[in-house]
């Protein structure tokens, strides 16, 4: 028996233990943490994205179509593109790329109408859009335009059909990452400073990188299926910029990795997901009773929901993942904020003032109430699902408080 079969059994023998272990484990994040979704016949999921408003976009593998749900993935709505759909990209401004044969698909006005923009002779995504830039990765590497499809530069090659890009990261200032897995070994982890004109090869040489995600820190992230010589799996992280990584748990596979707003990872796995505050310290499993193959993807919506998804199977956290207080100068003037999450109203008690100048802001900075509380309940009912930032001024001092807003039974 040689050495590369004896690793590859200790490794198995590894993953055993973990497993078992992780099923006794006591205090699970949640017994029923998923809500199993039903999607259309015929309708597989292939790719996913979301807009500020917390429409879900998803491409139907089966029909190159695209569709959208407007209420957290109970119901689908088939929308008005051009075919066929590849996969589907929504940008910080709320515009929406479709990839499909040799153009992409543009709409910025929430699909009601689309244009062309010119692309590649290959079969590609669109896996980030940044300002006037579009990236697509191909079966050759990194295509980029920044005057939308007039010109295309190949910025990043790739040499051989055996690795695939796995995923794309903008961390600001320029830099860009892309996670590649390579069949063969070698490759792993490269970075851009430029904007993506160029790309350097800087680490993770040999494992079969799957996601990147990158913290409120720039803490950088990226999950690993397992490595081609030692089969370790693992999850990586670098304070640099990508100069150097450490590994923060070499425990399990990690096939889909994720990070929400207060820094909190969740990593779906060979032995379920989990969950880490810490920053991949110490985990623990959200669920008990789903197994989820390699083949599953991992998504957080701008509503705060948790997906996991692959084809037909589509599963929803039953409530929304980020749920914490604020920090604030009048925290302990406010006694409660409830019920939190809320359905239609809320109320706040403990005010040394029989007034305060009340606020609600969406995730993502826009403001969606503004008023006046004088004790009674506020009535939120206009409010979609979500998560909220309510901010409270009394007496000369303020305060910040996110509150859930979860579906009506």
């Amino acid at each position: 028996m040689n050495n590369s079969t004896n690793i590859h059994i200790q490794y198995k023998l590894l993953v055993s233990f973990v497993f078992i272990f992780m099923l006794i484990i006591p205090n699970c994040f949640a017994q029923n943490f998923w809500l199993e979704l039903s999607l259309p016949d015929n309708m597989e999921i292939s790719s996913i994205a979301y807009n500020k408003e917390g429409e879900i976009f998803a491409i139907n593998k089966k029909t190159s179509e695209l569709f959208v749900s407007k209420d957290n993935g109970y119901t689908w709505t088939l929308m008005n593109t051009p075919k066929p759909c590849i996969w589907v990209y929504v940008d910080s401004e709320d515009e929406i790329f479709i990839s499909s044969s040799q153009v992409i698909f543009h709409s910025s006005d929430n699909g009601s109408t689309w244009n062309n923009i010119s692309a590649i002779n290959d079969y590609f995504e669109v896996m980030m859009v940044v300002d006037n830039m579009i990236f697509l990765t191909a079966l050759n590497g990194i295509y980029k335009t920044d005057d939308f499809g007039i010109t295309w530069h190949h910025v990043h090659e790739d040499y051989t059909s055996c690795n695939y890009i796995t995923s794309m990261l903008y961390a600001g200032e320029g830099y860009f990452f892309a996670g590649v897995t390579s069949w063969m070994g070698g490759w792993g982890m490269f970075r851009s400073k430029d904007n993506g004109d160029t790309w350097s090869h800087i680490g993770l040489i040999d494992d079969y990188v799957t996601s990147l995600c990158i913290d409120s820190k720039v803490v950088i992230y990226a999950g690993s299926h397992g490595n081609h010589y030692s089969y370790q799996p693992g999850i990586y992280k670098s304070t640099d910029l990508g100069t150097t990584w450490v590994s923060v748990n070499n425990q399990f596979r990690s096939f889909s990795l994720v990070i929400d707003e207060n820094d909190i990872l969740y990593s779906l796995s060979e032995i379920g997901v989990l969950r880490s505050d810490d920053g991949g310290k110490n985990w623990e499993p959200v669920d008990s009773d789903i197994s989820f193959s390699e083949n599953y993807r991992l998504s957080l919506s701008n509503t705060g929901y948790l997906y996991a998804f692959y084809e037909k199977s589509f599963y929803r956290s039953k409530d929304v993942v980020v749920a914490d207080i604020y920090n604030s100068e009048i925290q302990e003037k406010i006694l409660n904020v409830y019920p939190n999450p809320f359905t239609e109203k809320l109320q706040i008690d403990g005010l040394a003032s029989d007034r305060a100048t009340i606020s609600i802001s969406d995730i993502q900075g826009r403001e969606v109430y503004r008023g006046i509380y004088m004790g009674d309940a506020i009535n939120l009912s206009h409010l979609l699902p979500g998560v909220y930032i309510l901010n409270v001024k009394a007496d000369g001092k303020s305060g910040a408080y996110k509150i859930v807003k979860s579906m009506s039974n």
